[in-house]
Order: C-alpha cells, then sequence, then structure tokens
C-alpha cells in the first residue's frame, strides 16, 4: 500500500510539502507552495475521492468546491503556482 492510500490528501501534501501541523499548508511560504504544486503533479485525480479534492482546495488556498475531481486538483495546482507572485 502507497503513502498516498494510508493518508487523506490533505495529510499527504502535508507530509510531502514537510509541515509539521497540517494547519500550517494554508500559510505555506513559496517553496512550500512549489513543493506543494509539485507533489499533486504525481497524485492521479482518481487516487482520492471528490470530497478530499474540495477538502484540500477549500483549506489549502480557501477555494469554491467543485462537481468534478479533476477540476478542484486543478485550480488547487494554479492557485498555489499564483500564490508564488504575491
Amino acid at each position: 500500500m502507497s503513502t498516498t492510500q494510508l493518508l487523506s490528501l490533505v495529510e499527504y501534501i502535508s507530509y510531502k510539502v514537510g509541515c509539521a501541523y497540517i494547519s500550517d499548508l494554508p500559510r505555506l511560504d513559496a517553496l512550500g507552495r512549489i513543493k506543494a504544486a509539485h507533489a499533486l503533479e504525481s497524485v492521479p485525480v482518481e487516487t482520492y475521492p471528490l470530497g478530499q479534492w474540495n477538502d484540500a482546495l477549500q483549506y489549502i488556498v480557501r477555494g469554491q468546491a467543485a462537481l468534478t475531481a479533476a477540476e478542484p486538483r486543478v485550480v488547487l495546482m494554479d492557485k498555489l503556482c499564483d500564490r508564488q507572485n504575491e
């Protein structure tokens, strides 16, 4: 069983970024956002259900819930990359 199957999506992103706490995810610095976006690139949409994709999107970047799993994945990655320029 892989790490992605043992952890929720938010936990997996936190693990891959190296956060001490999940609550650190919404406050990632530029390097952390790059790591998070890179980690998401290797996660196939079908690995997690829609609810977990929406949870990650809403929790990490305060995005709106979507109707398909592919949408929150793309929006989350885009917002993580956009925030690098703040």
